[in-house]
């Protein structure tokens, strides 16, 4: 993954597991650096399960979700 330090957003676009690896890149690099990231993430819910996603109720259509980022 490109570092995260220059960006405001990150967009997680997958399922559980896409989710899980965005998460674990960003804590690796924050471990890295004087100051925790300050980058947001936004998950877009294209797995098959989503559970993550379920379970913030970010689901249904992908398209509501673009609007939010």
């Amino acid at each position: 993954m490109v570092g995260h330090a220059d960006y405001d957003i990150l967009i997680a676009a997958g399922g559980d597991g896409t989710v899980n690896q965005v998460v674990n890149e960003l804590v690796d690099q924050d471990h890295c650096q004087d100051a925790p990231s300050e980058t947001c993430l936004a998950v877009l819910p294209l797995g098959t399960a989503n559970d993550f996603a379920t379970s913030l109720t970010i689901h249904g259509q992908p398209s509501p979700c673009f609007r939010c980022v």
